[in-house]
């Protein structure tokens, strides 16, 4: 058993659960990082189709799968990311803050383009900071 929980601190990228564990460990982090005075950034991070009309099921997918490449590439084994919807992933970056999930999301979006560089879709983010009020929530736009 020390074995394997030593082996497990070894892995690459970043933690991806389903959308259920999620919200248990967002949960969890949240009274962590509120309780210890720590920092925590949530992303969503959004596929948008440049024509507005719903793209071909099997392009979005595709793209979706380049998206958890380019997050698993971008992010540390300490942050979580779990897909929130067909065209959405929702990110969790421990010890952040805002400018910090700025450039985590600059290299999510190089990794993206590299990957997938068909440019029917465009991959948009919003950020968010444990504590911070709904006003002060902003919304950018990646390259």
């Amino acid at each position: 058993m020390i074995e394997l929980i030593k082996n497990r601190n070894s892995e690459i990228g970043v933690f991806r659960i389903d959308f259920r564990q999620f919200n248990r460990i967002y949960e969890f982090a949240s009274h962590f990082a509120r309780r210890n005075d720590q920092e925590l950034t949530v992303i969503l991070l959004t596929l948008h189709s440049a024509s507005m009309l719903d793209s071909d099921l099997e392009h979005i997918e595709f793209a979706m799968h380049n998206l958890e490449k380019a997050i698993n590439a971008s992010l540390r084994s300490v942050d979580i990311s779990a897909q929130y919807s067909s065209s959405q992933y929702v990110v969790v970056l421990m010890g952040s803050d805002k400018y910090g999930a700025g450039i985590a999301c600059s290299r999510i979006s190089r990794h993206f383009y590299e990957l997938f560089s068909e440019g029917s879709l465009s991959l948009d983010y919003m950020v968010a900071s444990i504590g911070e009020s709904k006003e002060n929530v902003g919304q950018q736009k990646l390259l």
